[in-house]
């Protein structure tokens, strides 16, 4: 006979501390993350192509003009005379004081104007006067006045009292290539300390000179002119300090 037991059987078994095996810790699971989509670009439109292609051609065109183009080089001229050797001059030397020589306002620049066979004017950049037109045209008159005629201007004289005053004012200057050039002028000449009723000089002149194909040409022809314009002014000084009457010659 077979009697039951007091307990269950299923009743847990304690072990000691030491005696239990520790439980691995949980590692926490691993989330997948998706991956980024690639990132693609649209391709180029076609006009977007055409036009880069036509910038960089115009790009090296430009280029190419440049480097193969080379600028018309600038010329300068002058109204100064030519050098030449020293020659006898009237004696005694004549004192003046020469003003400053007015030019029109179309003219009073560096590059040159010149008129055109259509009776047009075109200004030539790299055509140029050495210094202001009313610095060349004065320094050339002083300068043929001191070579042929004897006289000198009283600010470049050593101690020398003018005894004349001499005004001029360019009034027209005409640069026609293988044609003419052209000088409208006026002038006068006074007394510094002038005697009882005597009335200043007043003349006008056009001259004019023939000239050649070329600027250079036209450049001579305005020094043959403006040297004729200063052999005027020295022969009327020399007959006034003669005490002469003086003439007024007119055109030429």
């Amino acid at each position: 006979m077979t009697l039951p037991l007091p307990w269950p059987l299923s009743l847990p078994l304690h072990l000691p501390a030491r005696l239990a095996t520790p439980a691995a810790p949980s590692m926490p699971m691993p989330i997948a993350m998706p991956l980024p989509a690639p990132i693609t670009q649209a391709p180029a439109p076609r006009w977007a192509a055409k036009r880069g292609a036509t910038r960089f051609a115009a790009l090296l065109s430009a280029l190419a003009m440049t480097a193969c183009s080379t600028p018309p080089p600038l010329r300068l001229h002058t109204l100064m005379p030519d050098p030449a050797p020293a020659t006898d001059t009237p004696a005694p030397p004549l004192a003046i004081q020469l003003g400053p020589v007015v030019v029109p306002a179309q003219v009073d620049q560096p590059q040159w104007l010149v008129r055109l066979p259509d009776g047009t004017l075109a200004l030539l950049d790299n055509e140029r006067w050495a210094s202001p037109l009313r610095d060349e045209l004065r320094a050339a008159l002083r300068e043929t006045l001191a070579r042929r005629w004897g006289v000198q201007d009283a600010a470049g004289a050593v101690s020398a009292t003018p005894a004349w005053r001499v005004n001029l004012e360019l009034l027209r200057l005409d640069s026609t290539p293988a044609r003419e050039a052209r000088l409208d002028a006026q002038w006068s000449i006074a007394a510094v300390r002038p005697a009882a009723g005597q009335a200043p000089l007043g003349c006008r002149a056009t001259l004019r000179q023939a000239v050649g194909a070329g600027t250079v040409a036209l450049a001579d022809g305005h020094r043959r002119i403006v040297a004729r314009l200063a052999d005027q002014v020295g022969r009327q000084l020399r007959a006034l300090s003669r005490g002469e009457a003086a003439a007024c010659e007119g055109d030429e």
